[in-house]
């Protein structure tokens, strides 16, 4: 469907043309707090808000409601955050309704370097998998402000559960890919 602007009328009536013709609506943007994310306001007045909100970092903005009894889901408008919510929620979600999206290989890597988390949330790291004197390994690539172009030159992603601190140095991992490597 076509980009909306941050109008919450024509919000409403893409989403009632998308859900004419579809079991369920993914929206990108517009889930966070700020002045122009409609999404949450638009979602409960023509439904029901489910959740908003995940303990997962990116993608922490992450709403769901239903409307006409179909999945309505809002994504982070952060490319790296959307794309983690979309692959560890939305998928997952799919997955137990019975569908089979094709799931990212993985591998078993030693952290070159310690890699820190906060802890009680699950974080999705963009990583570097390389192989070193016959070893592979991980490198974090920066976070924050960078996020969107160090996800585009990462190859994989370390998951860190909400029970962890992070990993230290030489700790092995399991890390999916998400592009090969060179």
């Amino acid at each position: 469907h076509d980009i909306i602007p941050d109008n919450p009328e024509k919000i409403k009536g893409a989403i009632l043309t998308a859900l004419a013709s579809s079991d369920m609506v993914i929206i990108s943007a517009g889930s966070s707090a700020g002045t122009r994310d409609y999404t949450r306001k638009v979602i409960e007045e023509m439904g029901t808000v489910l959740f908003h909100g995940v303990a997962i970092r990116p993608g922490k903005s992450l709403l769901c409601g239903e409307i006409q009894g179909k999945a309505v889901i809002g994504l982070p408008g952060q490319p790296v955050a959307s794309l983690t919510a979309f692959q560890e929620v939305v998928l997952e979600l799919l997955r137990h309704w019975g569908f089979h999206p094709p799931r990212d290989p993985a591998c078993t890597a030693l952290a070159a370097e310690p890699i820190s988390s906060d802890g009680g949330i699950d974080e999705y790291i963009p990583v570097s998998i390389f192989t070193l004197e016959g070893e592979v390994r991980i490198l974090p690539r920066p976070r924050g402000q960078a996020g969107q172009i160090q996800g585009i030159r990462s190859n994989g992603i370390l998951h860190i559960p909400a029970r962890k601190e992070g990993y230290a140095q030489g700790s092995r991992v399991q890390v999916r890919i998400i592009r090969e490597t060179d």
